[in-house]
């Protein structure tokens, strides 16, 4: 299926608009959620930058709707301030109630879009209402939800949003489903409230059941320094060729409980239950600004695990294990959160088993306490504790003690 020229000029008009508006815009394929950048096409900068600021760059995206294979457009969440909220698809059944109160009440200062499948058969599906709030609440909270979970829904801080009139095609069970994006409110993008005291965004929250929360971020400590990738040596060189696919889990567990990162424990805990993945999706940058590099909260997590398996020396065998299991569990997590798109696992842990990974999170704003997985004092990160001698010893004692067949206990 190609996307005819009229619906795509309508397309680049609505992006255009948006980006001068300060509002960051990506066309996005037709087939996917993804947007329309090919291999070597680099724009994670624009996730945090204004694209309305590089001219060139504007320009080299809206040339883009000229491409058949368009057939939608994704904003950016926390650029000029914007924020969502995004149903989850999987249980919006249960939610008409509150979609509708929530239009009729709001819809009228808040932008409230739907996807709607047309065929093989017609169904609703999610739902986002959109609106701007002060953009300096992202470098000093991290939004969060407290649901009563009869729903389940996030919030849009970070990320990619489709909006409508996309048009998308994906595989199911039933084969392609073609789906559009409908705007159910009065309000447009461009009209949407500035809650700029955060009265509306809450009262939203709760319509849907939930409580918003804003967690304090605590950076004080990170220190500003140049980032260059890692020189492919090891730290330690550890020669543990039995950590095997059949073991790998419990060593890691061993390892993340010797050395009190609960952040590592609850990911290795969840990949291993292929649960979804328990890390929001986030881009580092834009929670530690002085950082030097785009890479995700995910990228992060994966360089983090990939490089224990290298200094430990284990099994490539434990390698494709662990690879497969987060594969798994990042897919129900992009199922329930349609914006992200992660698809770096397997490179992101090959180079950091092979001690060449790149980006890291700093001193002081450890990854996993800034996604509120972690509640230990230490200012030290894990991939910063990997580096000294008592991860050695770590290492080797999780090491061990996986071979055997035993297991540390939490909070051991």
């Amino acid at each position: 299926m190609k996307v005819s020229e009229r619906f795509r000029k309508m397309l680049r008009e609505r992006c255009e608009h948006l980006i001068d508006g300060g509002i960051n815009c990506f066309p996005k394929w037709l087939h996917g959620r993804v947007p329309s950048f090919r291999k070597g096409e680099s724009y994670q900068k624009f996730l945090v930058t204004p694209i309305s600021e590089d001219n060139e760059f504007k320009k080299f995206i809206l040339k883009r709707f000229e491409d058949p294979e368009v057939g939608g457009i994704v904003i950016v969440g926390h650029v000029g301030g914007v924020v969502a909220i995004d149903n989850d698809a999987l249980k919006v059944k249960n939610m008409e109630k509150e979609f509708l109160r929530v239009v009729k009440e709001f819809g009228h200062i808040v932008y409230i879009d739907r996807r709607v499948v047309l065929q093989p058969k017609v169904s609703l599906r999610g739902m986002h209402a959109t609106l701007f709030v002060d953009r300096e609440l992202f470098h000093k909270y991290i939004f969060k939800i407290e649901h009563n979970y009869n729903a389940e829904f996030t919030i849009r801080a970070h990320g990619l949003i489709t909006v409508y009139p996309s048009l998308r095609i994906e595989k199911s069970d039933e084969g392609n489903e073609l789906s559009v994006y409908l705007k159910l409110s009065q309000a447009d993008i461009f009209d949407a409230l500035y809650d700029e005291r955060l009265e509306v965004l809450p009262k939203i929250i709760e319509a849907f059941g939930g409580k918003l929360v804003l967690q304090p971020i605590d950076y004080s400590k990170a220190e500003a320094s140049e980032y260059t990738g890692s020189p492919g040596e090891p730290w330690h060189g550890l020669q543990f060729r039995e950590i095997t696919a059949n073991n790998v889990f419990l060593f890691l567990k061993n390892f993340a409980r010797i050395m009190h990162c609960e952040g590592l424990e609850r990911i290795v805990e969840s990949i291993e239950k292929e649960e979804p993945f328990p890390m929001p999706y986030v881009i580092y940058q834009s929670l530690v600004p002085d950082t030097n590099h785009p890479r995700s909260s995910w990228t992060l997590a994966e360089n983090i695990i990939g490089r224990i398996l290298g200094e430990a020396g284990a099994d490539e065998s434990a390698l494709l294990k662990v690879r497969e299991a987060i594969e798994r569990s990042q897919e129900k997590y992009m199922k329930i959160n349609s914006s992200v798109d992660h698809r770096t696992v397997r490179a992101n842990l090959t180079r950091a088993y092979k001690f060449k990974e790149f980006g890291h999170d700093k001193p002081g704003a450890c990854v996993f306490k800034l996604m509120g997985m972690c509640g230990s004092e230490c200012n030290l990160t894990c991939w910063l504790k990997l580096k000294t001698s008592s991860a050695r010893e770590a290492l080797e004692k999780a090491a061990l003690l996986a071979i055997a067949g035993h297991e540390v206990q939490p909070n051991a």
